[in-house]
């Protein structure tokens, strides 16, 4: 389809310094949170109680290198590159199934790439997140889009679909919901059609629905899910264990590095029930200021998609924002016993390279987004040939 591309521009203005400086304390309370639930385990596991820190450090070092990039980086050039980004990502994604090219299975899905020759695997399903997340918003942002009938907007959507679908099989149920939750959320934004939103999100539910029927790993979390006490030595021992932390925490928590559930009590202590830990430390205070952080951060994001006034950014601002809060909530309602296990981490706060190092791209983006919401001196430039 060869259609043109709009992009407004208006004079730099400064980031939005607030937003900057609740990253940063976010990302020091991650750090903190990890070493306190990690150092025990490693200690034992690898003689040395700072290893996972150390990662972890250098994760949120390259987190922010990623960032200023995304800070700097042209909004026009993730349009023109978005081509070269679904192709890389959909070669990351099969390859995950291939033990050749470093596919790797973790806790029942093909969801892992191991580079070889070092020590660190990540997920392609976090970059696929926001690589949708832009090609949504820049599909929606061109006003050729809008002309199209309803099956050949859906014919549109068909790379959406086959990314998401490798997740889906991985099987990734957590983040094949947050995709799709960042998704419609873009398309929301965009003022598509509601009740069409609802019978693609119906269809969607009917086919995962299946799916974790069809698989073994993923029935016993939501077996274990509903009935926890059934099994509490197998399918429902992390979600009571999860619980009894929380629930130790009391009003003001243990203090820091006091947390009994850590000493391999709670499985994945530092990673996705890293929330459980933080809650047993820091008691309800603790996890009252850290929600208020979280959603202040949100409140910065739909702030800044508000006030741009071009639809490109608009769109992007909208989905990212959406995703770092949808996939912290899953998390907290995973650690709290509201949802089943979905595998998902807890942006800033859990252990894990790809998702501090993704986390902190996408508020790099919302940054360079903020620099031209106050801007009085916008003009159109001229149409772009896209011939995606």
């Amino acid at each position: 389809m060869s259609s043109k591309i709009y992009q407004v521009k208006g004079s730099e203005q400064r980031i939005d310094y607030l937003l900057l400086i609740l990253i940063i304390i976010m990302v020091l309370l991650g750090l903190f949170t990890v070493f306190s639930a990690s150092a025990y385990v490693s200690g034992i596991i690898y003689k040395k109680s700072t290893y996972f820190f150390q990662k972890q450090l250098i994760y949120a070092i390259l987190g922010f290198i990623v960032m200023y990039i995304g800070i700097r980086i042209d909004f026009y050039q993730l349009r023109t590159s978005l081509k070269a980004m679904m192709y890389g990502i959909t070669i990351m994604m099969i390859a995950t199934y291939i033990p050749a090219l470093g596919g790797t299975v973790v806790n029942g899905a093909n969801g892992w790439l191991r580079i070889p020759g070092i020590n660190f695997g990540f997920q392609p399903s976090e970059l696929a997140k926001i690589i949708l997340i832009i090609f949504s918003a820049n599909l929606l942002a061109n006003p050729a889009y809008q002309r199209l009938g309803f099956l050949q907007k859906l014919f549109t959507m068909a790379p959406i679909g086959g990314v998401v679908g490798i997740v889906v099989f991985q099987p990734d149920i957590g983040n094949t919901s947050i995709i799709s939750l960042a998704v419609f959320s873009v398309y929301f934004a965009a003022g598509m059609n509601i009740p069409r939103i609802l019978i693609v999100i119906g269809a969607m539910g009917t086919a995962i629905t299946a799916l974790i029927f069809s698989n073994p790993y993923q029935m016993a979390r939501v077996t274990g899910f509903m009935n926890p006490w059934k099994d509490p030595q197998g399918k429902g021992f992390q979600l009571i264990q999860s619980l009894m932390a929380i629930g130790s925490g009391g009003i003001s928590g243990k203090g820091l590095g006091q947390s009994v559930q850590k000493l391999f009590y709670l499985p994945e202590s530092h990673t996705d029930f890293i929330f459980s830990v933080f809650c047993e430390e820091s008691g309800l205070i603790g996890s009252a200021l850290f929600m208020f952080l979280l959603f202040l951060i949100a409140q910065r994001g739909f702030s800044i998609a508000v006030r741009s006034k071009d639809v490109f950014i608009k769109l992007t601002v909208t989905g990212v924002t959406t995703m770092i809060l949808g996939q912290a909530l899953m998390n907290i309602g995973v650690a709290t016993g509201v949802l089943p296990t979905t595998g998902l981490t807890l942006p800033f706060i859990s252990y894990g390279g790809t998702s501090m190092i993704v986390t902190l791209f996408c508020m790099g983006l919302l940054l360079n987004a903020s620099k031209y919401t106050n801007s009085s001196d916008w003009q159109v430039l001229e149409g772009k040939e896209d011939n995606n």
